[in-house]
């Protein structure tokens, strides 16, 4: 008994299942995550060392390169980039995307364990992170009220970031701006020389003087008495009277020799919310949570904070990057929904009948209903991926239910009983549509298989291939059981022939529709008729657009990924040359902020500036939600850029777009350790790039001007013989510049740190700092006994890739060309015009590069998943023959996909490759089906050409169902995806295309195969030694013998 069979016998029983599994969905399916991509894990592990105060090349020398010699025997280790910088020093190690990386993590602690003993004094411990690519903010929250900047940041500090910090999944709360009280003990230098006292004293003396011990206990009386001394700091006059040393019996107290103020720390980074100074929180979720729920619960957490704090102040939200996620998924929703009502009409207007397209429609949201259920107990969440998973299954998912309903209906419009209709309808087709779902799925192994392999598209991809297996074999149950048992029973199918419609309307209407289908399958049989006839010069054009369709494709080229600029937030960067005080960045910052409120006024929501203690600041332009903008990223962008040609000081950076890419598109690589040649080869690639290649834009280069310094030599025998330290020295020369914090007190619950350096006015030149004394074992000492200073200028950072010293020129591609075309044109272009000089040498890296890697990867997967779905066909027609006629259909898609991008002027990305790898298991479908109906035909001995032709009026309208249904299905994800949805319209739109095409050639060029190939089967009608012959009187003889 087949299942259709018992399905048939106890519908009752199916239907219960269905309904408790439904019900059991409805539960599960809330607790579903929303994101806008998949959860990926970059193999990547990072140490991070801090050497303050030192550059980049000395971090470079005795930080950086040590660690890298310790790590880079680590197993599994594919590439080390570092980059030093003033004060620290980071390595970076890229593993294989099948690393367990908690033990590539331990792996390299140990590598690192006793490396303090060998890194320099002052430099801290490393540290080993795994990058997160989900650690950044997804939240802004602004503070405002009627306190000072410092109240608001003990405020937000202390109340409300524990509150957030509650919230679950908040994983960090970081507070940005604002600022700090500390106490500046602003030394004049005159006075420490006349007294001779050092700065480390005054320090010293500050720390001792500020304490709180416990003296232990003692008991009285049989009560034990705690004795403690407190003598923390409580006000500026005792931090003047602190006695530092005495001269002559008289005591010398701080105020003798330094004036002492309360300030604001001026070194923190200050923040603007719309122009006026503020501070904002942000909040970043924890890597296994869900963004958009995290979201949702601070928002709701926004009232309760805002009934503790005090009146005036109130806690708003300004941005919130989950916004983009809840209106991108909008359009995909909209997109799935309209693509099944698409689905569902083209049912409906082939069977025009209400119970045959109420079973189909119902199989559609039962078999997506089960998908979500498996999603949730899979930890998977609803997010672009999973969503076109669900779409390209949807198509799919009611085709299994076609083919088992339209045999059905054939076999109810002979004149057979409901329940028999039901059992042989869908015996007839079972192995079928068993083996058109196992090829599907074959082609998706693969991908599953070589995940690691294909690297950040494997992982993107994952959640899509695991959506649309589980909602194939979802649609297969359905198909199989839920179908038979309604249509044999429950709902049992009346045609035309058992109940003829009465309405005269209605009737002369269906009558038309009959009249149209019918007219077209008998205009296809003509055609496939004039193709049979004629299938040389059917062969050699389809064979010549094939050929034309490869030239084409050859030359379209590729992008790693689909380019998306919808974003909520356009970012700016604004960096001044080397050197540039904070303050001018500020000024830079203003005026770049006042543009924009002179040309995008009422396109914004808020606008953040963050302006840094470097060289460059940021500004955060906040939009409304998408669907809801006035002007795009992509016109504000257009707006300010010709303001910035008067900016020739600044660089500006845009970025907006939160797509699957984020790698440069053009990368040139320049290796060498002379830092002028580099820099001069940098400025002449932009130059070239700029002038030759108008296909680039935003051409920039990591090489920044040397940061302007002093070199300070010491001279290490005579501070030997002095009895003086170097890092004696160093401290009293980092002291007297930058200040160090001698000591901190707590007063009305802030936390304040106690300063000591030199007025700014006693260090305005070199000869001021080889003037400071420092104590020595022949009394007070200058420092120009010690050190001879010589003006140079740093790198501001020292990048290496493998030990090499590397520098980058980077650029994007303007809309409309594709990374591998540019990329030719970029490579010829340098090499005609650019001569480099024998200290440096270039690479090429970027998008163009990474597809290349990809590229074996994805031969192996199509080559596996052709094997796999050939073995498929092969076991199921016990066949080499018949599975090949339908494989000569799958190069011919490549007609459909190159004419729709050629059509829609889109560009071809690795996300096409995908979709082509996808079709490769869709395509043959309709061969299957095809096929298996002319072989049941031929196995009744009618003659092959008569099989062709019949099999193809009778299977014409459920493969015109199924493909449309498909088709209609991604419609409108392929061709109007909405704003943020653009990722995944390559995939769509290469479907629409391949699998038109290729039912268009499964209809014409499948018959005139079979024809050429089995054509000899006719001789083996009367054959008694073909093995069809030998088993049928085999079943007859056992027959017989059953009966005896």
């Amino acid at each position: 008994m087949t299942v259709a069979e018992l399905s048939v016998r106890k519908p009752i029983t199916i239907v219960m299942v269905y309904i408790l599994i439904c019900v059991i969905s409805c539960v599960f399916i809330p607790k579903l995550g929303i994101a806008l991509y998949p959860k990926t894990t970059m193999p990547v592990l990072s140490v991070f060392a801090n050497y303050p105060g030192v550059g980049p090349e000395e971090v470079d020398k005795n930080v950086t390169q040590l660690i890298v010699d310790r790590v880079k025997g680590v197993q599994g280790i594919k590439n080390i980039t570092s980059n030093s910088s003033t004060g620290s020093a980071r390595v970076m190690m890229e593993f294989g995307y099948n690393q367990d990386l908690d033990e590539a993590k331990n792996n390299i602690e140990q590598a690192l364990s006793g490396i303090s003993n060998a890194l320099p004094e002052g430099c801290s411990n490393p540290t080993v992170r795994q990058f997160d690519m989900g650690s950044a903010p997804i939240m802004r929250l602004a503070i405002r009220g009627n306190l000072d900047l410092h109240e608001l940041n003990n405020l937000a500090e202390s109340t409300i970031s524990p509150m957030l910090q509650r919230v679950q999944g908040v994983a960090q709360v970081d507070v940005n701006g604002g600022a700090k009280r500390q106490v500046v003990v602003d030394v004049i230098y005159n006075r420490l020389e006349a007294y001779g006292i050092s700065l480390s004293a005054i320090s010293q003396a500050l720390s001792a003087r500020n304490i709180q011990v416990s003296a232990g206990k003692i008991t009285i009386d049989g009560m034990d008495y705690e004795i403690v001394t407190s003598e923390n700091y409580s006000s500026l006059d005792e931090i003047r009277n602190t006695v530092v040393t005495t001269k002559n019996g008289v005591p010398i107290k701080v105020d003798d020799l330094a004036n002492v103020y309360e300030e604001y720390d001026s070194s923190r980074r200050k923040v603007y919310i719309n122009g006026e100074p503020g501070l904002y929180i942000a909040i970043s979720n924890e890597s296994d949570s869900n963004a958009s729920s995290v979201s949702k619960g601070v928002q709701q957490m926004i009232p309760e904070i805002n009934e503790f704090l005090p009146k005036g102040i109130s806690l708003e939200l300004i941005s919130d990057n989950t916004t983009m996620i809840d209106a991108t998924m909008k359009e995909v929703y909209s997109s799935g929904i309209t693509g099944a009502l698409l689905a569902v009409i083209i049912i409906f207007i082939f069977l025009r009948n209400l119970k045959c397209s109420f079973i189909i429609g119902l199989s559609l949201p039962i078999s997506i209903l089960i998908t979500l259920m498996c999603m949730s107990f899979m930890d998977l969440t609803v997010n672009m991926m999973t969503m076109a998973g669900l779409i390209l299954g949807m198509g799919m998912v009611v085709d299994s239910s076609i083919v088992i309903l339209e045999n059905i209906y054939l076999h109810r419009e002979k004149g057979e009983k409901p329940a028999i209709a039901a059992i042989l309808g869908s015996k007839n087709m079972i192995n079928a549509i068993v083996a058109s779902t196992l090829t599907t799925l074959c082609v998706f192994v693969p991908m599953l298989i070589y995940k690691a392999e294909l690297k950040m598209i494997g992982q993107m991809f994952q959640e899509m291939v695991i959506t649309v297996v589980i909602s194939l074999v979802a649609s297969l149950f359905v198909a199989i059981t839920l179908v038979p048992a309604l249509c044999g029973s429950i709902l049992q199918i009346n045609t035309r022939v058992q109940k003829p419609l009465k309405n005269k309307v209605i009737k002369s209407v269906d009558d038309f529709m009959e009249k149209i289908l019918t007219g077209l399958e008998n205009g296809y049989v003509k055609s496939l008729e004039f193709c049979l006839n004629n299938k040389f010069l059917i062969l050699v054009l389809v064979v010549s657009m094939l050929v034309l369709s490869i030239v084409k494709f050859s030359g379209m080229g590729l992008n790693l990924a689909p380019r998306s600029s919808s974003d909520d937030q356009v970012n700016v960067t604004v960096t001044m040359p080397i050197g540039t005080n904070k303050d001018i960045v500020a000024e830079k910052l203003f005026e770049f902020q006042d543009i924009v409120l002179k040309e995008c006024e009422g396109a914004y929501k808020s606008i953040i500036l963050n302006s840094g203690t470097s060289n460059s600041g940021s500004i955060q332009i906040n939009l409304p939600e998408l669907g809801k903008q006035p002007m795009t990223p992509n016109e504000i962008k257009a707006k300010l850029q010709p303001y910035l040609k008067q900016w020739s000081d600044a660089t500006v950076s845009f970025s907006s777009g939160r797509g699957p890419g984020g790698g440069s598109a053009i990368d040139v690589t320049l290796l060498s350790d002379d830092d002028v040649a580099a820099s001069r080869v940098s400025e002449e690639i932009i130059a070239i790039l700029s002038e030759k290649v108008p296909e680039l834009k935003d051409i920039t280069s990591d090489i920044e001007n040397g940061k302007p310094r002093y070199i300070m030599a010491i001279n290490k025998e005579a501070a030997f013989a002095a009895g003086v330290t170097v890092s004696s020295i160093m401290n009293e020369i980092t002291s007297a510049i930058l200040g160090r914090t001698a000591t901190s007190y707590y007063q009305e619950g802030d936390e304040i740190d106690v300063i000591v350096t030199i007025q700014d006015e006693d260090l305005t030149l070199t000869s001021d700092i080889t003037s400071l004394s420092i104590n020595t074992s022949k009394g007070r000492m200058t420092l120009d006994n010690f050190i001879t200073i010589e003006e140079g200028k740093s790198p501001q950072r020292i990048q290496r890739e493998n030990g090499d010293r590397i520098n980058h020129v980077k650029a994007s591609v303007i809309p409309g060309v594709t990374t591998t075309e540019i990329q030719k044109i970029v490579e010829q272009t340098l090499s005609e015009n650019l001569v480099l000089p024998d200290s440096v040498k270039i690479q090429y890296q970027g998008e163009a590069r990474d597809i290349e890697s990809f590229g074996g990867a994805f031969i192996i997967v199509i080559l596996l998943a052709v094997f796999l779905v050939f073995a498929v066909m092969a076991a199921q027609f016990e066949s080499l023959v018949d599975p090949f006629i339908i494989f000569l259909s799958i190069p011919l898609l490549a007609i459909g996909v190159v004419f729709v991008y050629t059509v829609t002027n889109q560009q071809l990305s690795m996300y096409s490759i995908v979709g082509v790898v996808t079709l490769v298991g869709i395509v043959v479908n309709n061969g299957i089906v095809l096929v298996d109906y002319t072989n049941q035909l031929v196995d009744k001995k009618t003659f092959v050409r008569k099989a062709c032709l019949d099999a193809g009026r009778n299977r014409l309208r459920p493969i015109l169902m199924s493909t449309l249904t498909t088709v209609m299905g991604m419609v409108p994800m392929a061709f109007f995806p909405g704003e943020g949805a653009e990722s995944m319209q390559p995939v769509c739109i290469t479907i629409v295309g391949g699998l038109s095409s290729g039912a268009f050639m499964t209809l014409f060029i499948t018959p005139i195969m079979y024809e050429i190939f089995n054509k000899r089967r006719e001789k083996r009608f009367d054959d008694p030694m073909a093995l069809i012959n030998q088993l049928e009187e085999y079943d007859k003889i056992a027959s017989q013998e059953d009966m005896i």
